[in-house]
């Protein structure tokens, strides 16, 4: 099973995000960072979701172990449910990208044990200026 770690970092000014995805295949690390925007973390969080998935996709991976600190996230997609609405747009597009895999799991980690992907996160969005 592929491992997935997934982090955001978000800067309040100017309000800049960006996601940090680290894969972890056999003895093939695979590391993506991707500049998301003027969005919140919790926006940013939900994208880093969306963009493992698809980077997944495209290699292929059919069994998932994607593993997060944003509580918002994990929960959410335990439950199949969010609170704020503004959030229902990426969890329908987790259940649309989930069909491509056939095995994905969700679980939350404390922060400590996802420096890898924060990491990421913080080198691209240090690259903005």
């Amino acid at each position: 099973m592929v491992q997935v770690f997934i982090d955001a970092a978000t800067r309040q000014y100017p309000l800049q995000s960006a996601c940090g995805i680290v894969i972890k295949h056999d003895s093939t690390i695979i590391e993506h960072g991707e500049y998301l925007g003027e969005i919140d973390n919790h926006h940013a969080e939900w994208q880093s979701l969306i963009i493992a998935l698809k980077v997944c996709q495209k290699h292929k991976f059919t069994s998932l172990l994607i593993k997060t600190d944003s509580k918002i996230v994990a929960d959410s997609i335990q439950k199949n449910y969010v609170k704020n609405q503004e959030y229902k747009q990426y969890l329908s597009a987790f259940h649309e990208l989930e069909k491509a895999f056939e095995l994905l799991i969700i679980d939350w980690i404390p922060r400590n044990m996802n420096k890898h992907a924060d990491t990421i996160a913080r080198r691209t969005l240090n690259q903005i200026h």
